[in-house]
This record gives structure tokens, C-alpha cells and sequence, in this order.
């Protein structure tokens, strides 16, 4: 029991720290006659609290703090109240009530509640303390005010001709709906003037729809309001009802130019790895060549040259050229007489046993080389595109080098054939954004601006993360005057994407809507998503009525109604056609549609045999001058 001037104080401290709470009961004795009218106007709902006054003829009456329905927050007079006992076990006949001072004899006397303070007891009776999970079970037709911003998928609204807002749809305006039935309220929209959905600011504001609950100013949010630490400090959040991720929204791909499609089947790497290659199996094979004919003629010399018989056949050598085969030793051709004879010619291709190697005056005499150095590497270009080859030679290691040298080719030629023929077919689009580094990457060259919404979750996240994160590189992208000028309730964000070196980061339902509702084509929805968040519904600190709001969340959820609304919700946006579009492109069914080859696709064909008929004309021009200079000479 205090005096009023210090009840006064006491509850004005309740509001100011909002220290209400469903689960904290207070007892209140005075004297004073004006005490429920005056702390009718400090308490606010989510207090507790059972009032007892004495009156100037010794009677005590018996209030209680309750909300009604049409006149608010209210000390209810007790007609009949239930007697409280002071002391444990105590018996008071059903006669006392409040005109009996004995009643509360410990209660009215302040020197014995001191004396007694450890071993009161107090029975809290139904009618006095009364459970707020029955008592909010229905709301008796109350007008409850909602917080809320436009989102097209979660609560969509619009203004009446008298200025009211008007829910139009979404998945939350249908939750509502669906609470108000289960809870027999009614409600009202409020907006809040900051437009954000806002949360406790580092100078102590609380802002957006979290500061316009916090204070008070209206009973509950539900706007698809991500659960967070930092707001659960200062509201209330009820059993999330809703998870999804977000998901990164950029311009759709262009197509790319097809002048240098020819080039497009291998990455720069490739190609220069493949030209070494070429470039490398010429002098490779030529070099084995020449290495082993040098070993396998000395072997013939010497074995040649311990024979008696070899002096016999020196005077008329087999004869070693080069046929029309590179690599093979020529022979001048046989005499008619020869043919008929059955003349066989003696030349033979490299890896000849030791004795029918060549002389050393046959060799200096008759010998042409096996193919110059030039030759060689022509023709492992030509093994590259697939026109065969015309080195034939015997060593067995040279044969070995090209059956693996033709793997090679034949791998590289169906790799690059097949590349080109499906680039040529299908469209070539420009590389699409699908993940946040390569977010970060494409900002960091400067071709790529974020676009958010001002202190919502997200944006708290990329400017809280700590230096060096992922998420504070983000941040780090802002661009003032930029980051935050288009928002996504507008429209203006997605026409802003549409031309180019934006990127919005939208809850994947909202990303869904807005691209199909702005024209599917031009936007990309990047495949990965991030930063998976709970809805919560948002409720005043200690707000009485937040046990029901949990149970009743709880059953909606379970009946999976939140995912139902959504589709519907998408359905109501685009339309059945649409919708059913959307869905088939989400699971894949949805392909790009192929395109005859045209002369776009191949321009790169035509401008690499135009560049070569320039090089083999500047080629020809130059001969022609070296052969006059050689023959003035």
C-alpha cells in the first residue's frame, strides 16, 4: 500500500520502461477515492492489477484493470468480489465483503504488513486475477489498429476516396483475416510516417512499423517483419509463421554478339594451350625423325661395311627419296623392261632392318631429306582441323606420338564442333549475376549498384557486419543519393533494373511478383538465395494478448495456409496464364527455343575467310617481289 503520489510514480515508470507483462499481477490498496479514475489514465493494457479503496465511511471496494471494447483501458468496479485473504488459511464467512473492514486487515494496515511482509500470501481468485490467454480467447468484436507498409505479396493496400486504407490482398492480410475470424476483432490500418519497417536506432529512436508498435500506437504489426535480436529488444514477436530467403534481382542477360562466335567454344586459355600445342608437335616429330634416321643409318653403315658382300653393291645403292608421301625415301622410277620383269622397288619406309639401310655414298649421293621443318608443323594443323595428315613414317616411336597427337585432335575437333553448333542453335547471353560475390565483384568494376530499402533487415545486416565480411562488402557498394532512391513499393525500383548496372535483393516471393508483374523478361532472379529470415507478428512489450496470437499463428501454420496464401496471392497478381507459366520456368519445364543458323551466327566464319584471302593475297604479293629480286640477281 502506498500513498498516491507514489502510485502515481510508480506506474508512470511502468509505461516509460514498458515493464507490462502478462504474467505480473499487482495489488493495489488506497485510501484514496480517486484512485482508479487517476490510475486509469497511467495504466495502459498488458497491466495486471487488482485494485482495493477505502472509503471515507470505512467500506472497501474492489476494482479491476481491464481493456473493453468500446471505452478502452478501464478500472472495472466489482459488484460481488471475491473476499482476499492477508494470511494463509484464512476463513472469512461469505457474509464479509466490501463493507467489512476486517477483510483486509493486514492490507489496510501498513505498520502490520511490515511486520508480516514475509509471511503474507495472497489467493488470487479467478474474477480478480483472471488469465489473459481466456480472457483475449475473444476480443468481443474489438477494433484493433495494424501497422503496417505496402508489399504486393505480404499486405497489399490501397486508399479509399475518404483517405481510409483498404487491405487488398496478400498473405498476411488473408493470416488477418483468418486471426480476426479465430479471435472476433475487427481492425484498422495505420501507416507509420517513416515508411520503413524500421527497429531501435543507435541514438534510442525506435522507427518504422517496430517504433509504431513499441510505442503504442497501434496493438499489433504483421508486414512480413523479419524476427531479430535487436527489435525482439523492444517488442514483442509472436511463433514465426513465414521463413523464405532472399533472392539478388538484376537485369535479364543480353545476347551476345556472334562476330566472334567461332572463338566462343574454348576460354582464352584454351585456345592459347591449343596453339602451343600445334605450335610444339611440328618440331617434335620432326626432331624424333631426324634423331632416329641419323641412329638407324650409322647402325647400317657399320653393319654394311663388316660385310663382304657390301662391296658388291655399292656401285649400284638402293636409292632413298622422297615420294608423295613426306617422310618416305624416293626412287627413280623403273624402265618398262623392269615392269615387266615384276620389278620391285627397293625403297622402304623409315625402321628398315639393319642391313638394308643405306650407304653412307648412297646417302650422300641419292638422299633427300624426310620433310622440312615447315612441313611438319603444317601438317599437325592439319590433324587439328581434321584434314588428315600426310607425314608416313616408320618409327615406331614417331607412331606412337601421333596416335596420341590424333586422340588429341579428335577430342579437341568434337569439343569444338559441338560447343559452336549449340552456340550457333541456341542463343549466347551475356554471364548472369547469381550469387553475392559475384555481386561484390561486378561493384567492385564499377558496373554494378545495390539498391535497398532504408533500415529494413537486410540493410541492418550489410552495415552491422563486421569489415572483411561478405555482407559488409555489400555495404561498402553503396552509392549515396543511389542505394536507397528507388523503393521496391513503387515500381520505380524495377524500372530502374531494367536498364542495367542495378541489383535489388528482394524476399524471393516479392521477387517473383515484381519480375513477372514488371515483364519476366527483363529481369534475372539470381539461383542462389541468402539470409533465410522468420516472419514474426510484431506486439507491444508484454502485450496480454500475445499467448493467443501464438496458438492461433501456431494452428495456421501447421494447416500450411502461409504457403497456400502465397500462391494465391501470385495467381491474383499474374493472372492463371501467367501464373502457370511462372510455375513451369521454376521447375525447369520452361527452355529457351532454338533458332535456325543464320548469317548473325555466322559472321565469324565469313570475316576469318575474308582475313585470309587478304594474308594469302599480301602473301602472293610478297613472293612475287622475292622471286624479281632473286632473278635480277
Amino acid at each position: 500500500m502506498c500513498n498516491t503520489s507514489d502510485l502515481v510514480r510508480i506506474f508512470q515508470q511502468v509505461s516509460r520502461e514498458s515493464l507490462e507483462h502478462r504474467r505480473v499481477w499487482w495489488a493495489v490498496v488506497g485510501e484514496d477515492a480517486g484512485l482508479p479514475k487517476l490510475l486509469q489514465g497511467l495504466i495502459r493494457e498488458g497491466v495486471q492489477m487488482a485494485l482495493l479503496v477505502a472509503d471515507a465511511a470505512g467500506r472497501y471496494k474492489f476494482y479491476v484493470a481491464e481493456v473493453s471494447p468500446l471505452l478502452g483501458m478501464r478500472m472495472k468496479l466489482l459488484d460481488h468480489p471475491p473476499v482476499l485473504c492477508a494470511t494463509p488459511g484464512c476463513s472469512l464467512p461469505p457474509s464479509v465483503g466490501t463493507t467489512h473492514p476486517k477483510a483486509v486487515p493486514a492490507l489496510y494496515n501498513s505498520s502490520q504488513m511490515d511486520q508480516n511482509l514475509d509471511e503474507l500470501s495472497y489467493r488470487k481468485p479467478d474474477e480478480l486475477y483472471r488469465n489473459p490467454d481466456e480472457v483475449y480467447r475473444n476480443f468481443s468484436n474489438r477494433l484493433l489498429v495494424i501497422a503496417a507498409l505496402p508489399t504486393i505479396t505480404f499486405f497489399n493496400y490501397t486508399a479509399d476516396a475518404d483517405g481510409k486504407l483498404v487491405p487488398e490482398g496478400g498473405v498476411d492480410v488473408q493470416i488477418v483475416a483468418t486471426l480476426a475470424k479465430m479471435l472476433n476483432f475487427r481492425y484498422v490500418i495505420s501507416e507509420p510516417t517513416e515508411r520503413v519497417w524500421g527497429g531501435p536506432q543507435k541514438d534510442g529512436n525506435i522507427t518504422g512499423l517496430v517504433g509504431h508498435v513499441a510505442k503504442r500506437k497501434a496493438h499489433f504489426s504483421m508486414c512480413k517483419i523479419t524476427i531479430t535480436a535487436e527489435r525482439a529488444a523492444v517488442v514483442d514477436f509472436t511463433t514465426a509463421y513465414f521463413t523464405e530467403g532472399y533472392a539478388i534481382v538484376t537485369a535479364a542477360p543480353t545476347i551476345v554478339g556472334q562476330s566472334m562466335s567461332i572463338l566462343r567454344p574454348f576460354t582464352y586459355p584454351v585456345w592459347g594451350l591449343l596453339i602451343a600445342a600445334v605450335g610444339m608437335m611440328g618440331p617434335i616429330t620432326f626432331t624424333i625423325t631426324k634423331v632416329g634416321h641419323s641412329i638407324i643409318t650409322n647402325v647400317g653403315q657399320s653393319t654394311h661395311s663388316a660385310s663382304p658382300a657390301s662391296k658388291n653393291t655399292t656401285d649400284n645403292p638402293p636409292h632413298y627419296g622422297r615420294p608423295a608421301k613426306l617422310g618416305v625415301a624416293s626412287s627413280p622410277s623403273p624402265s618398262n623392261g623392269a615392269k615387266k620383269q615384276g620389278f620391285k622397288s627397293p625403297v622402304k619406309p623409315l625402321g628398315l632392318r639393319k642391313e638394308e639401310a643405306p650407304t653412307r655414298g648412297a646417302r650422300s649421293r641419292e638422299w633427300l631429306p624426310l620433310g622440312t621443318l615447315p612441313e611438319f608443323c603444317f601438317n599437325a594443323f592439319r590433324s587439328v582441323v581434321n584434314q588428315g595428315n600426310l607425314i608416313h613414317v616408320g618409327l615406331d616411336s614417331v607412331k606412337v606420338l601421333f596416335v596420341f597427337w590424333y586422340i588429341f585432335c579428335l577430342i579437341v575437333i568434337y569439343l569444338y564442333s559441338g560447343s559452336l553448333t549449340a552456340g550457333y542453335a541456341v542463343p549466347t547471353y551475356s554471364a548472369t549475376i547469381d550469387s553475392l560475390e559475384q555481386v561484390v565483384a561486378a561493384g567492385r568494376r564499377g558496373q554494378m549498384v545495390p539498391l535497398m530499402n532504408f533500415q529494413n533487415s537486410l540493410d541492418t545486416l550489410f552495415k552491422s557486419s563486421p569489415p572483411g565480411s561478405l555482407y559488409r562488402a555489400i555495404a561498402d557498394l553503396y552509392v549515396p543519393g543511389v542505394t536507397y532512391a528507388f523503393p521496391v513499393e513503387t515500381g520505380a525500383r524495377y524500372e530502374a533494373l531494367k536498364r542495367g548496372g542495378y541489383t535489388s535483393f528482394n524476399s524471393y516471393g516479392d521477387a517473383r511478383a515484381l519480375t513477372l508483374q514488371a515483364g519476366r523478361r527483363y529481369f534475372h532472379i539470381g539461383r542462389e538465395l541468402f539470409y533465410f529470415q522468420s516472419y514474426g507478428t510484431v506486439l507491444p512489450s508484454g502485450a496480454p494478448y500475445k499467448g493467443v496470437f501464438d496458438d492461433a499463428l501456431l494452428r495456421i501454420v501447421e494447416a500450411g495456409l502461409p504457403n497456400r496464401f502465397l500462391e494465391e496471392r501470385l495467381q491474383q497478381i499474374l493472372g492463371v496464364k501467367l501464373y502457370l507459366q511462372e510455375r513451369s520456368a521454376a521447375a525447369g519445364g520452361g527452355g529457351l527455343e532454338t533458332s535456325s543458323i543464320s548469317l548473325r551466327h555466322t559472321q565469324g566464319a565469313f570475316f576469318v575467310l575474308l582475313g585470309g584471302c587478304g594474308v594469302g593475297f599480301l602473301s602472293l604479293v610478297g613472293e612475287i617481289f622475292l622471286n624479281r629480286r632473286a632473278m635480277r640477281q
